[in-house]
């Protein structure tokens, strides 16, 4: 899967298209790792694809569940580095 959104974004790199990464979510593991989403456009349409990115960012922080599993995400990396040995 990595060489695949690797040559994604090769591709989009190489052909000019605007493209972006964003967290899509969290998985349902434990802890809940994030989950990416690669946008690309077509040529030119830089700002589609930032108006897009925008939209969705908006949707994704109004869900309750995101809410909860980002602050299960935060909770789990604060326990995680607490009980790391300094």
């Amino acid at each position: 899967m990595k060489n695949l959104l690797n040559l994604a974004g090769r591709n989009s790199n190489a052909t000019g298209n605007p493209a972006l990464t964003i967290n899509a979510g969290f998985s349902a593991t434990e802890p809940p790792l994030p989950i990416g989403m690669m946008m690309i456009g077509r040529d030119f349409e830089d700002a589609t694809v930032l108006h897009l990115a925008h939209a969705y960012e908006r949707l994704r922080n109004s869900s309750p569940t995101y809410s909860a599993m980002e602050t299960r995400l935060h909770s789990a990396m604060m326990s995680s580095s607490a009980q790391k040995p300094r």
